[in-house]
């Protein structure tokens, strides 16, 4: 009896082991993925904060940061939700309910409403742009027939007159060289094109909003908000599964331990 009660005893301490292995990792995976989702959350008050009181391109800015840190929205809630209710903290079970009872609206706001707010930024900034980049393509080819015309010019008088007939203000003195008549009218022109980037703000934007506007980045950021929505329904569906599978509720199931019994385990959501 010595040598199997000596082994019933091993037995028993390397299933303490166990145990308080499985626990240790438990907790590790939950604290990780509960970093995750505050790490989205952090991300995700940015444009909330801004909301439309900021400009449309630092808006999407926003959205499309904040679209890049979504795969790791189900990765923290699938590790947060780690082992159901096994050795679960009390403070633990209405968060842990709740967020999986979050998976269908936040999967719907990934596949409906991030795409919808990056569609309705994108398509009206791109299309301002065209149109300002149109206009200032027009009006830098007319700059250049003015300028090619004031460049024939012999005398001062007409270079003055390619001013006025393409009505120009610039001030011009009485008995300048042509030469310093040419250079007023540079001046006037350059003007001009300051005077609609200014009006026209778009045409001033930074290599990486542009960037940003383009086709490929675009496709990229709808792609993350779309495969991060499906995979939060497909694990609610795997989920729900599992918990009908068991006969319980949302609530029931986060809060039962097959490991210790709890008197509230039969308690009702």
């Amino acid at each position: 009896m010595g040598p199997r009660r000596s082994r019933d005893e091993r037995d028993r301490v390397d299933e303490v082991v166990l145990s308080h292995q499985l626990h240790y990792s438990l907790m590790q995976l939950r604290l990780v993925g509960l970093l995750m989702l505050l790490f989205v959350l952090a991300r995700s008050l940015l444009p909330l904060l801004l909301g439309h009181h900021s400009p449309p391109i630092q808006q999407l800015a926003s959205i499309t940061a904040l679209s890049n840190s979504l795969p790791l929205l189900p990765l923290g809630i699938s590790l947060y939700l780690l082992g159901g209710g096994r050795q679960r903290l009390p403070q633990e079970f209405l968060p842990a309910t709740v967020l999986h009872r979050a998976l269908v609206p936040l999967a719907l706001a990934c596949l409906l409403l991030l795409p919808t707010f990056t569609l309705q930024r994108v398509i009206p900034l791109n299309q301002q742009r065209g149109e300002a980049v149109a206009k200032q393509e027009a009006l830098l080819e007319s700059h250049r027939q003015w300028l090619a015309q004031a460049e024939q010019a012999t005398s001062a008088d007409q270079v003055q007159s390619v001013a006025r007939r393409n009505a120009i203000n610039v001030p011009f003195l009485p008995g300048e060289p042509a030469d310093l008549s040419r250079w007023r009218l540079a001046q006037a022109l350059d003007r001009e094109i300051n005077t609609l980037h200014r009006q026209r703000p778009i045409l001033k934007l930074s290599a990486y909003e542009l960037e940003l506007l383009s086709l490929p980045r675009t496709f990229a950021t709808l792609l993350l908000q779309l495969i991060t929505g499906a995979g939060l329904l497909l694990l609610h569906r795997q989920g729900s599964r599992e918990i009908q599978r068991q006969g319980l509720t949302t609530g029931i199931f986060f809060r039962i331990d097959p490991v210790r019994s709890r008197p509230f385990a039969h308690a009702r959501n």
